[in-house]
């Protein structure tokens, strides 16, 4: 709703439409945005089709911060966590354009760590939107250590915003509806321990820059459709305890390097065209309880992990 005291008019001394109080009182722009500033976001947004003057300033990136400066409560500034139960604020940033996200990373989210959602069940209870893309904005959320956004219906593409966040030892996006491939720069992720994108809808390739993840504990990429080779590298990754690749498309021959990874506990690579033979020395892992190969293409294995627990 437009606030009573601004109007669109017209000035007629050069044919351009401006704002005006009472339609009468002109005012400059300067003043006008800030009174605005201390109007919820979205009634500003709104008022940008007054006139092009007004929306070539309150779609700025300056605007942005000074509104969000003027009506953020101190209360939710400098978090280091975020997680349910949901802040309205949060719940409000998925709705704000690229500029208004970028402003709250800075003013709230400066020093975030942990951000964690993990359903969208008492969002919907309450009426709130929340988010389907993953915003570009994240990038900016350097600190990060803790992402975790699961089953919160995430569509679109991974961005690669993501892989700025090197800080990262959680990345868990898992039981949502992403698309497209895994990113190189997935390698980047030096510090990540755990990465979840398992029940999702992502193509393509393991990128080989996996290689890097050297602290990686948990690679859970399942329910997804994954194709190409399972990557040779992934014998590089011998802190590895979990390794979760069941139900994609993967095919070729099952990596002798996966002897590497003594500390395994589950592997579960099943409903897959894989071919070729278990390596027989994973016989010898000590921790190993689960090793899953069933349904591929000519896998064979030996009577030990066939006892094995699936």
């Amino acid at each position: 709703m437009i606030p009573p005291l601004l109007n669109s008019a017209h000035d007629g001394s050069n044919g351009n439409d401006c704002a005006t109080f009472n339609t009468s009182i002109n005012l400059p722009i300067e003043i006008i945005c800030r009174i605005l500033s201390f109007l919820p976001p979205l009634s500003c947004l709104a008022l940008k089709r007054l006139c092009k003057t007004l929306d070539k300033h309150i779609s700025s990136a300056s605007f942005a911060f000074q509104n969000l400066s003027c009506i953020l409560p101190n209360n939710i500034r400098s978090r280091n966590t975020v997680e349910k139960p949901f802040e309205e604020w949060d719940a409000l940033y998925f709705q704000l354009p690229d500029t208004y996200q970028r402003s709250y990373n800075l003013i709230c989210w400066k020093h975030l760590k942990r951000w964690v959602w993990t359903s969208p069940e008492s969002v919907e209870e309450s009426g709130v939107c929340l988010m389907t893309v993953i915003p570009k904005s994240i990038g900016l959320l350097t600190h990060l250590t803790h992402l975790i956004l699961e089953n919160c219906g995430l569509v679109d593409i991974l961005p690669i915003e993501l892989m700025h966040l090197t800080n990262l030892r959680v990345l868990s996006l898992c039981d949502n509806a992403l698309t497209g491939h895994i990113p190189d720069e997935l390698g980047d992720l030096v510090n990540l321990e755990k990465l979840n994108f398992g029940c999702n809808s992502i193509e393509g390739p393991i990128p080989a820059t996996i290689a890097s993840l050297t602290n990686l504990t948990h690679l859970l990429l399942h329910n997804n459709r994954l194709t190409s080779l399972i990557p040779k590298c992934i014998g590089h990754l011998v802190q590895l305890r979990e390794v979760y690749l069941y139900n994609n498309q993967l095919s070729g021959r099952i990596p002798r390097e996966l002897r590497h990874l003594v500390h395994l506990i589950r592997i579960h690579a099943d409903n897959n065209h894989l071919t070729g033979p278990v390596p027989v020395e994973m016989i010898e892992f000590e921790y190993l309880e689960e090793c899953d190969f069933r349904n591929n293409n000519g896998v064979y294995c030996t009577q030990y992990f066939q006892q094995l627990r699936y």
